[in-house]
C-alpha cells in the first residue's frame, strides 16, 4: 500500500515537468524557425497597419439599420426584483418574469 498524498504529489511533478519541457521544445522550434525580416517587407506591414479599419457589421448583404440616437424611456415604472410580477402572477418578478 502506498500513500495517496505522496501518490498523487508525484503525478503532479511528473506532469508539471512535462509541461515544462513541452515548453521547452516549444520555444526552442520557435527560435529555429524566426526569419529575420526584410526592410521592405517592414515597411509594408507598417504601412497596412497604419491604414484605418472599417468597423465590421453582420448586415447579411444589407443596408444596416440607422444607429439610435437619444435616450431610451420607459413608459411604465421599472419592477424591482421583489415586487409582484406585472403579469399578475402573484409570484415575485424574479421568480416570474424576471429570469
Amino acid at each position: 500500500q502506498k500513500n495517496p498524498l505522496q501518490e498523487y504529489q508525484k503525478e503532479g511533478f511528473a506532469l508539471f515537468e512535462q509541461l515544462h519541457d513541452r515548453m521547452r521544445a516549444e520555444v526552442v522550434e520557435k527560435l529555429f524557425t524566426v526569419q529575420i525580416a526584410h526592410q521592405e517587407d517592414v515597411q509594408k506591414m507598417e504601412a497596412r497597419q497604419a491604414q484605418p479599419r472599417r468597423p465590421l457589421s453582420m448586415s447579411h448583404g444589407q443596408e444596416p439599420p440607422p444607429a439610435p440616437t437619444g435616450q431610451v424611456r420607459r413608459n411604465e415604472p421599472k419592477v424591482g426584483r421583489n415586487d409582484p410580477c406585472p403579469c399578475g402572477s402573484g409570484r415575485k418578478y424574479k421568480k416570474c418574469h424576471g429570469a
